[in-house]
């Protein structure tokens, strides 16, 4: 993470209507070394598992990250037996696996002007039923023009995002969609910086 931004108030004509409580923007570095590469695991408690890899290459006016994670953990049960009680109380965590996959790529031709474009995919499984696990999948993707001189900056991008729910059947071998939705987003911004520090956007 190269920066946080955090907006406390409606930000909504910037970042959507989602934003109308505050923001909350996570800003990645960019790849810097020729190659990189991470890697790390965790295990855990009620078989918690994590894994993930992150590979990175820079060459020229080139620059691409990919991260792969996977994680799992079982479902368990908690009880407590509040002090007086002749019962306990029980309650089962559903545990889940998933996926996650993402790739950016960033050209910058100068110091002025920058395209990036990104892939995702996201796959959860979560057995509440042991017959039939309910799937999510969430595709993303995007692409941005970033052109920046002293006083202004200029943006053009583009999203979208695809996220379903199913129920996989498992005897039958069917996955069947519940839910679905789709948004594209194409914004543009126009950002100038007067001398005094002001800012028009």
């Amino acid at each position: 993470v190269e920066k946080v931004e955090i907006v406390k108030s409606c930000a909504s004509a910037l970042y959507g209507s989602s934003a109308s409580g505050g923001v909350i923007n996570i800003i990645t570095k960019n790849q810097t070394k020729a190659f990189s590469l991470n890697a790390d695991a965790r295990w855990g408690q009620h078989n918690s598992q994590r894994y993930s890899v992150d590979l990175g290459f820079k060459h020229g006016i080139c620059a691409n990250t990919l991260s792969v994670q996977r994680t799992a953990i079982d479902n368990y049960a908690v009880h407590s037996k509040p002090e007086g009680a002749k019962t306990s109380t029980f309650s089962e965590v559903f545990g889940d696996k998933t996926w996650n996959f993402a790739d950016r790529l960033t050209i910058s031709p100068n110091d002025k002007l920058k395209l990036s474009a990104r892939l995702g995919y996201f796959f959860r499984t979560l057995s509440r039923v042991e017959d039939t696990p309910e799937r999510y999948r969430d595709y993303t993707a995007g692409a941005r023009l970033e052109y920046t001189t002293d006083a202004n900056r200029f943006e053009l991008s583009y999203g979208f995002d695809q996220y379903d729910k199913s129920d996989y059947q498992k005897i039958k071998d069917l996955d069947i969609r519940r839910y679905s939705n789709v948004q594209n987003t194409v914004k543009a911004l126009f950002t100038h910086t007067f001398q005094s520090g002001n800012q028009l956007i």
